[in-house]
C-alpha cells in the first residue's frame, strides 16, 4: 500500500488528480509536489487530456467542449472521452475524473482533506446518458483492499465503477452528491474559496483563458482582459468617494502645501542664522564656566586618587601589623617548644644517635673508597697484562711472518732459477747486505701482509656489523609484523565500537533523523576497513542536519508569525485596559456593516446612552431586556434628533419608525429617558423624543406591534424573531456600565495582571459546523457580534 500524500502549508493546495475508465486509463493516479504537477511526454501520449478531464473542469462542472478542450474546438465532445472509437470502441462506459486538495490546521496541526470528482455515463447513440458531481472530505484510496475510516474506492470488488446511488452510499454523512453543475460550484466556491457566485465564475472564466494552447503566440488582447478585469474583487463605493473628495480637495491642499513649503523655508534660514549667533554666544560666555568646571574635575580626580591610595595604604599597613603581631606570636611559641626540646632527656639520646649515625656515614664511606680504589688497581694491572702479552704476540708473529717471508723468497728464487747467496758464500759485507735486502722485502710483505689482515678484519667488522643489522632488522620486522597485525586487531575492534556507537547515537537522536540508518552503517563499515573518502557519519548527520534545519527554519516562521499576532492581540488587550482604567466604559461591539468614522460626525447618541431601567424592574430582567434588545440590534441603534434610529451601515439606509405609540406594553413601561447633558451631541435630544421612540417599541409581545422585546430575552422585528441571554445588564444606565467596567478590570488588577492580557488575547476557533469568520470570546471578554448571534439565539 503507497503512503498518501500529506498537506504542510494551511491554505489549501492540490494534492492529488485522478482518472478512473475514462479516455484511455483504467484507474490512473498523478501526485502534486508543493501544489505543483509536472506531466512529461511525446506528443499524442494525453498530457493535455488529463490536464482537461481534470482542471479547470473539477472546479467548472460545465460539458461543454468549449469549457472543457483547451482548444474549444466543439468536434471534441466529452462522450468521446468513455466510448472512445477506433480500435477501442465502447457500447456504454461509466467513467469517474477527480482531484484531492489538503490543508494544515495552523492552530492544531490537524490535516483537512477535500475531494472534488465527477462522475460521467456515455451510451452509444445518445452521448452523455447522466453526470453528477461530488463534494466529500473523504480521500480516494485504490491502493488498499479494505475501506478505512476516512477513504473510499471508486471501484467496487469486481472492478466496476460506482453508480450514483453506490457514491451517494460510499459519501453519506460525509459528503454530498450533486446533479446540477451550478449548486456543485456554489458548494464548491463556499469549501475552498468563498468568494460568491459572481467572483468566483469570473475566476473559472480566468482559468480557462488562460489554460489556452499556444496563448503567447495568439493572444487576444480583448478578451484576456476582459477576463482578469472580471476576476477583480469590485471597487468600495466608500473607497471611490474618499478618492472623488481627495481629488476635489487637492487644488486647495496644493496651494496649502505650496505656502507651507515657503513658510518653511523662510523659517528654516532664519533657525539657520540664529543658531549660527546662538552657538557662538554660547562659545564665547561658556568658556569660562568650561575651563572652571575642568579645573574642579581634575581637582575632584586627583583627590579621590589620593583618597584611594591613603585608604589603600592604610589597608596594607593594617594587614601587616597583623601579620607582624601573628608572626611574633609564632615566633615566641615555636621558641618555648625548641627550649622544651633540647632540655627534655629525649633529645640527648637522639643527639648521642645522631653522632653515632654521622660515624657510621663516614665508616660507610671509607670503606666505599677504599673498594672504588681497588677495583682501579685491579682494572689497571689487567689493563697492562693484556698490553703485554698482544705485545708477545706481535713479536712472536712478526718472527714467524720473516721465516716464511725468507723461506717463499728462497722458494721463489729456486723457481725463478736464481741463487741466492747463502751464509756461508758471501762475505760479511754482502752477507750483510742481502740480509738487509732480504729483510726490506720481508718488511715490505709485511706491511702488504698486515694491510691485507687489516682489510679483512674491516671486511669480517663489516659483515659481523651487517649481520647485526640484519638480525635488528629481522626482530623489528618481527616485531613490526606483530604490531601490525595488533594495530589490525585494534583497527577492527575501534571499527566494531564505532559502529556500535553510531548505531546507538542514531537510536538515542530527537531532532535529527536519519533517511538511511542501514545505509550508513554499510557504508561506515567499509569505511573502517579502508578509511577511504569523507567520514560517512558526517555525511549523513550533515544532510539529516540540513533537512532538519530547513524544518527548523519553517517552524521558526511560523512561531515568529504566531508571535507577531499574539503581539497584537496583546497590545489591542492592553489598550483596551487603559481605556478601562481611565474611565471610558466598554461599548457594545460594531458590526462590520457600520461605516468608521461615521458617528463622530452624526448629532445624536445611541440607544444605551440616552435611557435607563425603571426602578421596579429587578436584576434579572435588565439582564434579559439588554440581551433582547443587543440581539435585535436595537440596543446600538443611533437616535437622531428627529427621534429616528440609524441601522445597517448609516450613509444609505435609515431605519425610522412609522408608527405610532403602540398599544399595550412598550419599553417606556420599563426604561426611562437618562439624557447625558454633558454630553453635547447627546444634549441635541429632548427626553421627550426618547420617551417617544420607546414608546414605539412593544414588551413582551403584546399587541399588535411588529417590533417589540421581552423581559425573557426574546424579540420580534418584523419578520426576523430570536432570543439571547446573558448574565447581567452591561450597557443601560450609568450604574450598570461602571459595574460591567469594575467587573473587566477587576481581573486585570494586580496580583491578576500578569496572566489578564494573555486571557483575553486567547483567540479560539469556531467549532465545526459554524459559519466561517466566527470567533469565540474567552469568558472574560464581550461576546463580539458573532458571538452574540450563537448559541442561545435561534431565528425564524
Amino acid at each position: 500500500m503507497t503512503r498518501l500524500p500529506t498537506p504542510r502549508r494551511t491554505r489549501w493546495q492540490p494534492l492529488r488528480i485522478g482518472l478512473v475508465d475514462l479516455f484511455h486509463y483504467d484507474v490512473e493516479e498523478f501526485r502534486f509536489r508543493d501544489g505543483r504537477l509536472l506531466l512529461r511526454g511525446n506528443n499524442g501520449t494525453g498530457k493535455s487530456k488529463v490536464l482537461a478531464l481534470t482542471l479547470p473542469f473539477l472546479l467548472d462542472g460545465d460539458l461543454s467542449p468549449r469549457r472543457v478542450e483547451p482548444d474549444g474546438d466543439p468536434g471534441k465532445r466529452m462522450e468521446w472521452n468513455l466510448l472512445l472509437g477506433g480500435d477501442h470502441p465502447h457500447s456504454e462506459r461509466l467513467g469517474y475524473t477527480w482531484i484531492e486538495f489538503g490543508r494544515l490546521d495552523d492552530t492544531t496541526g490537524e490535516h483537512h482533506f477535500l475531494t472534488l470528482l465527477c462522475g460521467l455515463k456515455a451510451v452509444s447513440g445518445r452521448g452523455i446518458a447522466r453526470h453528477w458531481y461530488a463534494v466529500t472530505p473523504q480521500r480516494v484510496d485504490h491502493g488498499s483492499t479494505e475501506r478505512t475510516d476516512g477513504t473510499f474506492r471508486l471501484l467496487d470488488a469486481t472492478g466496476t465503477a460506482l453508480s450514483r446511488d453506490r457514491l451517494a452510499e460510499a459519501v453519506a454523512g460525509q459528503g454530498m452528491v450533486y446533479d446540477q453543475a451550478r449548486s456543485y460550484r456554489r458548494a464548491v466556491d463556499e469549501v475552498l474559496f468563498g468568494l460568491g457566485e459572481q467572483r468566483y465564475a469570473a475566476l473559472v472564466d480566468l482559468l480557462i483563458q488562460l489554460r489556452q494552447p499556444q496563448l503567447s503566440k495568439r493572444p487576444n488582447e480583448a478578451a484576456l482582459s476582459r477576463a482578469l478585469t472580471e476576476a477583480l474583487p469590485p471597487m468600495d463605493q466608500a473607497v471611490i468617494a474618499d478618492v472623488a473628495e481627495a481629488f476635489r480637495s487637492l487644488d486647495e491642499e496644493k496651494d496649502e502645501l505650496v505656502a507651507a513649503s515657503a513658510a518653511e523655508r523662510a523659517a528654516s534660514a532664519f533657525l539657520e542664522h540664529y543658531r549660527r549667533y546662538a552657538r557662538i554666544a554660547t562659545r564665547r560666555r561658556a568658556r569660562l564656566p568650561r575651563a572652571e568646571h575642568s579645573r574642579y574635575e581634575r581637582v575632584q580626580r586627583d583627590l579621590a586618587d589620593a583618597q584611594e591610595r591613603r585608604r589603600s595604604a592604610e589597608e596594607k599597613r593594617a594587614t601587616a601589623e597583623e601579620e607582624i603581631s601573628s608572626l611574633a606570636e609564632s615566633a615566641e611559641r615555636l621558641r618555648a617548644q625548641e627550649k622544651a626540646l633540647r632540655e627534655a632527656p629525649e633529645m640527648r639520646d637522639a643527639r648521642e644517635l645522631e653522632h653515632a649515625a654521622r660515624a657510621v656515614t663516614r665508616t660507610a664511606q671509607a670503606a666505599a673508597r677504599a673498594r672504588e680504589d681497588r677495583e682501579q688497581a685491579a682494572a689497571l694491572r689487567t689493563k697492562a697484562l693484556g698490553r703485554l702479552g698482544a705485545a708477545e704476540n706481535r713479536l712472536h708473529a712478526a718472527r714467524l711472518r720473516a721465516q716464511d717471508a725468507f723461506a717463499q723468497a728462497r722458494e721463489h728464487a729456486t723457481a725463478a732459477h736464481v741463487t741466492l747467496p747463502t751464509d756461508d758464500q758471501l762475505p760479511e759485507p754482502g752477507l750483510r747486505r742481502v740480509a738487509e735486502d732480504a729483510a726490506r722485502r720481508a718488511e715490505r710483505s709485511l706491511v702488504h701482509v698486515e694491510g691485507l689482515l687489516e682489510t679483512a678484519a674491516r671486511a669480517a667488522a663489516a659483515h659481523r656489523r651487517a649481520s647485526g643489522r640484519l638480525d635488528e632488522a629481522e626482530t623489528d620486522l618481527a616485531l613490526a609484523a606483530e604490531s601490525h597485525g595488533e594495530a589490525e586487531e585494534g583497527a577492527a575492534r575501534a571499527g566494531q565500537a564505532l559502529l556500535d556507537d553510531v548505531r546507538e547515537r542514531a537510536g538515542t537522536w530527537t531532532e535529527l533523523v536519519l533517511s538511511d540508518e542501514t545505509g550508513l552503517l554499510d557504508e561506515l563499515q567499509e569505511w573502517t576497513r579502508h578509511l577511504d573518502g569523507p567520514y560517512p557519519a558526517r555525511v549523513h548527520a550533515a544532510r539529516a542536519h540540513a533537512a532538519r534545519s530547513a524544518d527548523l527554519a519553517d517552524q521558526a516562521a511560523e512561531a515568529a508569525r504566531r508571535a507577531s499576532e499574539l503581539a497584537q492581540r496583546t497590545d489591542e488587550a492592553r489598550r483596551e485596559l487603559a481605556a478601562l482604567e481611565a474611565g471610558t466604559g466598554h461599548e457594545p461591539q460594531p458590526p462590520a456593516t457600520r461605516t468608521a468614522g461615521l458617528r463622530e460626525q452624526l448629532p445624536g447618541a445611541p440607544l444605551w446612552r440616552l435611557v435607563d431601567f425603571r426602578d421596579h424592574l429587578p436584576e434579572p430582567e435588565r439582564a434579559g431586556l439588554e440581551a433582547a434588545l443587543e440581539a435585535s440590534g436595537l440596543l446600538d441603534a443611533w437616535v437622531l434628533p428627529d427621534g429616528s434610529a440609524l441601522a445597517v451601515n448609516g450613509h444609505d439606509v435609515l431605519l425610522s419608525p412609522s408608527n405610532g405609540p403602540v398599544s399595550g406594553p412598550s419599553l417606556a413601561d420599563v426604561l426611562r429617558p437618562a439624557v447625558d447633558h454633558a454630553d453635547a451631541r447627546a444634549a441635541t435630544l429632548g427626553e421627550a423624543a426618547v420617551h417617544g421612540l420607546l414608546a414605539t417599541v412593544g414588551l413582551d409581545g403584546g399587541g399588535a406591534a411588529g417590533t417589540w422585546v421581552a423581559v425573557d430575552g426574546r424579540f420580534r422585528v418584523g419578520a426576523l424573531t430570536g432570543t439571547w441571554a446573558k448574565p447581567a445588564a452591561a450597557y443601560i444606565g450609568e450604574g450598570a456600565r461602571e459595574a460591567a467596567r469594575r467587573a473587566r478590570v477587576a481581573p486585570c488588577s494586580p496580583p491578576n495582571s500578569p496572566s489578564c492580557g494573555m486571557r483575553r488575547s486567547v483567540w479560539r476557533p469556531a467549532p465545526k459546523g459554524s459559519r466561517p469568520g466566527a470567533e469565540h470570546s474567552t469568558p472574560n471578554s464581550p461576546p463580539s457580534p458573532t458571538s452574540r448571534r450563537s448559541p442561545g439565539r435561534t431565528r425564524s
